[in-house]
């Protein structure tokens, strides 16, 4: 018996879909006959003369139709496994394809980890996405009743009122350093993006950014996400500037970027971040020695830097150094 190909995407592989296309002639493997195996309810069952294209329908899914990084795929088991972000939140989900009677197959969805409204979300787009392949045939009379849309949990009294202070916020600054409860610091970082998105008045303190730099810390993808989008609607506010500088978060978001554990998406979104907190930073917000210090790691990621980060990430970088260049009147920072 041979050795079964595991196809398995590294980091810095995510999103090369092409590598990993199913191959005519790639079949599902049979569903389990135990009797204790019980299908998820996230399940679609369809008909289909070519198998193989249920799965590269999976993967143009997971490609083009929500934001999402590929971490695993295994032709011989056709499974795929993914993270999907989407309105600051993110889910990692599992999918297998199984056969069953000749020509029908089961499609399963398992949440593996993450927000249970992202991943909810997701199956319901996959669905409809599945359901539009000419190929195809949803078996409509199996299927499960579609997973309801549910609403976010509403933000406590305080926080949905106009006026929003340090007190209302502390319970949510305090979750920030819970480094051993990272969907913890999740939940913190999605609430707070939600009001930073409001552009309420409270979030631009220092305790705020305290709380921001402690979420940055985490290794978690599932904070990242949140985190990056939180940093990104407080770098379009031109009075965070001071705050941005004097809490490090330049230094931190190049870190972000530059790492080889940050996902792509979020990559896109720290490097879309840092060139819009550059744009407000002056003299008065922002010292020589610290502007030249972030130009020297500006460059030096830019020497290395990696084509598969995308030409909107490297773009952003190069917006940013050009722009610091600008202000600080450095012409030569290598």
């Amino acid at each position: 018996m041979g050795i079964e190909p595991d196809y398995d995407i590294t980091l810095s592989q995510q999103n090369d879909f092409s590598e990993v296309r199913f191959q005519k002639g790639d079949s599902p493997p049979p569903a389990p006959t135990d009797s204790f195996f019980k299908f998820e309810v996230t399940t679609l069952y369809a008909t289909s003369h070519e198998p193989f294209e249920i799965g590269n329908n999976l993967l143009d899914f997971l490609s083009g139709q929500v934001v999402s990084t590929l971490t695993k795929v295994r032709r011989p088991k056709f499974s795929i496994k993914a993270d999907v972000f989407a309105d600051g939140m993110m889910c990692t989900l599992k999918i297998r394809v199984y056969g069953q009677n000749p020509g029908q197959f089961a499609i399963e969805f398992q949440r593996r980890t993450g927000d249970t409204l992202s991943f909810n979300g997701t199956f319901q787009k996959a669905a409809a996405f599945l359901e539009s392949q000419p190929h195809l045939s949803l078996q409509s009379n199996e299927a499960p009743a579609p997973v309801l849309s549910f609403m976010p949990p509403e933000l406590p009294a305080g926080l949905a009122e106009q006026s929003v202070d340090e007190v209302d916020l502390q319970p949510l600054l305090d979750m920030t350093s819970l480094v051993s409860s990272p969907w913890l610091q999740a939940e913190a970082a999605t609430a707070l993006s939600k009001l930073a998105a409001e552009g309420k008045a409270a979030m631009r303190t220092d305790r705020v950014f305290q709380g921001i730099g402690e979420l940055m810390q985490s290794s978690s993808t599932d904070v990242a996400h949140p985190t990056a989008c939180l940093v990104s609607h407080l770098a379009e506010q031109g009075e965070t500037a001071t705050l941005f500088a004097s809490h490090g978060l330049l230094q931190k978001m190049i870190d972000k970027v530059h790492s080889p554990q940050t996902n792509v998406p979020i990559r896109r979104q720290f490097a879309q971040a840092l060139c819009a907190a550059v744009q407000w930073q002056t003299r008065s917000t922002l010292t020589q020695d610290a502007a030249t210090s972030l130009l020297h790691q500006l460059s030096g990621i830019l020497n290395t830097k990696d084509a598969r980060w995308g030409h909107d990430v490297i773009q952003n970088l190069e917006r940013a150094q050009l722009t610091l260049g600008r202000q600080f009147e450095a012409t030569h920072w290598a």
